[in-house]
């Protein structure tokens, strides 16, 4: 039972760093999609070329800049941080499909800012959404090519220019989403280490005290009463200790 608790009161410290990692995860991902828009729109205004169709290229730019308020919003319906990134890659991918339709298609320079909604997937989300992505990515950009070239360049060569676009992509989602990985397993193992006794198992002084600190305020916000607080002195410890071992 005293296992049990450690590893409950363990998780409840684990769940207070996740949703602090939450919000900064979160931060990061609204600083990147701001980023992106406005280096799309600096483009835009850089090249002064026509556009096939500027009430299209406006229209997405005004979409996804609301798009990108409303998702920030408290009031936003969707709460759960994995849910949102996953709605964010798929309006990205959506928003610069409609940009590069205006800007030269598959030949356009902005065609690598594909990599920004792979590269945020890959370091937030699951390898099944993350492999999704791609999938989505990978229509576009062939979608993208088709139009530009046509079926008279031939389908080989068509498919032949879009892998090539989409390799370098794949390779490098593939690098970040394993990198992510073995980062979060080598944080997690840090925190364990930080946080546990590796002898027995339990919490030590200091997480203890952390967690004695968020139960006491968290019930003295919710008004939810008195708590107690269990200390044991075992006598005689050490003499146990040297006589049958640590382990015992």
């Amino acid at each position: 039972m005293v296992q049990a608790g450690a590893r409950r009161a363990a998780d409840a410290g684990e769940r207070a760093v996740a949703a602090a990692d939450e919000g900064a995860v979160m931060r990061s991902v609204a600083v990147g999609d701001w980023l992106g828009l406005r280096f799309v729109v600096l483009y835009l205004l850089v090249i002064r070329e026509p556009l096939p169709s500027p009430a299209l290229a406006v229209g997405a730019l005004a979409a996804f800049a609301l798009f990108l308020a409303l998702v920030r919003s408290s009031r936003f319906p969707l709460r759960e941080p994995p849910t949102r990134i996953a709605l964010e890659v798929l309006f990205t991918v959506g928003f610069l499909t409609v940009i590069l339709t205006q800007t030269g298609g598959a030949d356009s320079p902005l065609a690598n800012l594909y990599l920004l909604p792979l590269v945020l997937a890959a370091v937030t989300l699951r390898a099944r959404v993350t492999a999704a992505a791609f999938v989505l990515v990978s229509v576009a950009v062939l979608g993208l090519h088709l139009a530009a070239h046509g079926p008279a360049t031939g389908l080989r060569t068509v498919l032949a220019q879009a892998l090539g676009e989409l390799g370098p992509l794949a390779l490098a989602t593939y690098l970040v989403h394993r990198l992510a990985g073995s980062v979060l397993a080598a944080r997690r193992r840090i925190q364990e280490l930080d946080e546990l006794d590796p002898l027995t198992g339990l919490l030590n002084v200091r997480s203890i005290d952390g967690l004695i600190a968020r139960e006491h305020e968290a019930r003295a916000g919710a008004g939810r009463g008195a708590y107690a607080l269990l200390v044991a002195d075992l006598d005689r410890l050490k003499h146990g200790n040297d006589e049958f071992g640590h382990e015992t």
